[in-house]
């Protein structure tokens, strides 16, 4: 319980009042507007004493409150009968309370002193009363009505909330464990090949680094983002895997400014684009092949570039095939339209695979940077 009353958590960071909790204290608000209103009206007359009157109300109200709890607790049992139904008890609850009520409060104005029963006999001050007891009754229970619509549909709100986001998590779980198959298939089809040619050491060497790039994927967080520093370490850690089965063939150049190692990206997006690089660009060639990884800030946006000058039309020449079409629906689940990715030949040769992203990260990285340069 806290300051306000109790609560019920709705799943979201939100909280929402109890039911019961809030129809009681609409009732005392409403109830307390009619104390206002009756001590007010009589008192402006000055038929009577305000204390008496004053008295006289507070009696009133207590009755009234008394009168309508079974109410109160049938507006909330109620909750799961068909509408029709349920508002039909409602309204025969209504017109039972406030009779109930008006009989009480007349009775009250007499215990008093407020009423005369030899000038208002009993049947008209409950005549009398019943109006105002039916508007306050009526005008509760459509107020309680209106909350309990509104609760309900944050609550369906918040759940359709966490079922999207469930779905999406889900997604981009399943799109991120579409890379580690992919990758050790063709790792493993090249330390076969090692292993065949008699290569021992080249072999024994690859084990130990897919063993490291296994590592840090299994270190990675779940998730989330990670810096762009630490993603680059990851294909890094590719690269030393593709440099034995590469050998002289494999050249890398990554150029990361240190105002945009802080970075914050969707953990293994680089990585696809690097092996489409080496599935196209490196492994049909005879010569040497440069890999470029080039991270720049370009409009406000991180632009991360993977470029290789092979011979090869990278993942498809659409720029369409599963290493891309995962990047692409990654960036969509992470980013919506804020983000994006182009593919395609170079004019000079070679294939270019371009990721824009939102630069979350950038600023506190930027001050870091200054901050140890001065």
């Amino acid at each position: 319980m806290t300051a306000e009353g109790p609560i019920t958590a709705t799943g979201i960071g939100r909280q929402r009042p109890s039911a019961l909790w809030t129809a009681f204290l609409t009732l005392c608000a409403i109830e307390g507007m009619v104390l206002l209103v009756y001590c007010g009206s009589q008192i402006m007359l000055g038929q009577f004493h305000a204390g008496t009157l004053v008295t006289t109300g507070i009696i009133m109200v207590l009755g009234d409150t008394l009168c309508d709890l079974p109410l109160l607790v049938a507006l909330i049992a109620s909750d799961r009968l068909q509408p029709r139904l349920r508002w039909a008890l409602m309204i025969l609850g209504v017109l039972v309370v406030t009779i109930a009520q008006s009989v009480f409060d007349t009775q009250a104005r007499t215990w008093t002193g407020v009423r005369n029963p030899a000038v208002q006999p009993f049947d008209n001050g409950v005549i009398h009363a019943f109006p105002i007891n039916f508007y306050a009754n009526m005008m509760w229970v459509a107020l309680i009505a209106v909350q309990q619509a509104y609760f309900s549909l944050r609550a369906r709100t918040d759940e359709l909330v966490l079922a999207r986001a469930s779905e999406r998590a889900t997604q981009l779980a399943s799109l991120r464990f579409q890379l580690n198959p992919h990758f050790l298939f063709n790792a493993l089809n090249a330390l076969s090949s090692l292993v065949v040619v008699g290569r021992a050491a080249q072999a024994e060497e690859m084990i130990g680094r897919l063993s490291g790039f296994l590592r840090a994927t299994l270190d990675a967080r779940e998730g989330g983002m990670v810096r762009l520093e630490d993603e680059i370490e990851t294909v890094e850690a590719y690269l030393d895997v593709e440099r034995v089965r590469f050998d002289d063939r494999l050249e890398t150049s990554i150029v990361l400014p240190a105002e945009l190692r802080g970075a914050q990206v969707p953990p293994f997006l680089i990585q696809p684009l690097v092996e489409n690089a080496m599935k196209y660009g490196v492994a049909p060639a005879r010569r040497m092949v440069t890999v470029e990884i080039v991270a720049s800030l370009v409009g406000g946006d991180v632009v991360i570039a993977v470029r290789d000058d092979g011979e090869g039309a990278g993942d498809v020449a659409g720029g369409a095939g599963v290493g891309l079409t995962n990047v692409r629906e990654r960036l969509t689940l992470s980013y919506g339209a804020s983000a994006g990715l182009e593919a395609g030949p170079q004019p000079q040769g070679g294939y270019c695979a371009l990721v824009r992203l939102p630069a979350i990260g950038v600023a506190d990285a930027a001050h870091r940077a200054a901050a140890l340069a001065a």
